[in-house]
């Protein structure tokens, strides 16, 4: 038999924590907020080059780019702030790439002057290594992507228009591939997956054009439109998302975006660029672009580095 004495008082009890507030009634949770761009945030320094991003984990981004001295510069976020401005030297004549191929890894490469070669520069954890010549004819700056730890492929366009890459395995560096195109930009390519890369530049047309590595056929070329005014760069977060960016005709930051099914139209991320876009995904759902911002003309001065970031 019940005993509704100890009913009513376990309801009594029941009541009393629900008023208090120290019982809640289950509520379903709460709806995760979709993705979205957030402000332009300035970054300064003196760039003279579109600029290049890595990352070696969640929250670290090493951003790099020409300085006005024809020094490579660089700047890290870690520890949710940016630290200092460094010179790394070099010399270089173009926009840098650089990349991250293993934990606190980085490898760059950009031209130089007084040689027609791709020159690469490497951080080992420690400390950064001299410059080592690749060799080539190079006519733009190039674009570096790892899709595996020790391993990086490096492209650039040559003398010919068209593409070459050149990769790394760990234990030395392969010969020059020609990729064919007709770009009349650098690349801007980044790894989707195992042996899966996609490489994207300006052609004659002043469209973007595309193409692609699986395994060991190269595909290519195709036209995704435009016009772009600028370098591309791309992100990848998965084997169905691939965002590229570009500056447009108007001078403002312009994305595209690859689903797994087909490629949506351009989209108008805004701004005054003065540059190409750098941009890198360090996980699902995270994209931080960078670039050179407007002239001030009340400061009568450069912006330097802007970027946007698109998260949750």
């Amino acid at each position: 038999m019940v005993n509704l004495t100890i009913v009513r008082r376990g309801l009594l009890v029941f009541a009393l924590l629900m008023v208090a507030g120290l019982l809640a009634p289950a509520r379903p949770a709460a709806a995760q907020a979709s993705p979205a761009w957030g402000g332009w945030q300035i970054l300064g320094g003196g760039p003279s080059s579109s600029p290049s991003v890595a990352s070696w984990g969640p929250g670290r981004l090493d951003v790099f780019a020409r300085g006005s001295d024809n020094q490579l510069q660089h700047i890290y976020y870690e520890g949710n702030r940016w630290w200092a401005w460094e010179s790394l030297g070099g010399g270089v004549k173009s926009a840098p790439s650089c990349v991250s191929w293993a934990f606190n890894r980085l490898s760059c490469f950009a031209a130089r002057y007084n040689s027609n070669g791709l020159w690469h520069k490497y951080y080992d954890g420690a400390r950064w290594s001299d410059w080592q010549d690749l060799g080539g004819d190079v006519t733009a700056a190039p674009s570096a992507v790892s899709w595996a730890a020790n391993r990086i492929d490096v492209f650039t366009r040559g003398t010919d228009g068209a593409l070459y890459q050149r990769s790394w395995d760990g234990a030395g560096w392969g010969v020059w591939v020609r990729r064919g195109g007709s770009i009349v930009s650098a690349p801007g390519c980044v790894a989707q997956g195992v042996n899966r890369i996609h490489c994207f530049a300006r052609g004659g047309n002043g469209n973007l054009w595309h193409g692609w590595q699986e395994g060991n056929a190269w595909y290519g070329w195709e036209d995704l439109g435009g016009p772009i005014s600028s370098s591309p760069a791309a992100t990848a977060w998965g084997l169905s998302r691939i965002d590229v960016f570009a500056r447009g005709s108007d001078n403002a930051l312009y994305q595209k975006t690859y689903n797994g099914t087909g490629w949506a139209g351009w989209v108008s991320l805004g701004e005054q660029l003065t540059s190409g876009p750098g941009c890198i995904s360090w996980g699902v759902d995270r994209i931080d672009c960078f670039a050179r911002g407007p002239y001030n003309l009340a400061l009568d001065a450069d912006t330097g580095l802007i970027y946007r970031t698109w998260g949750r």
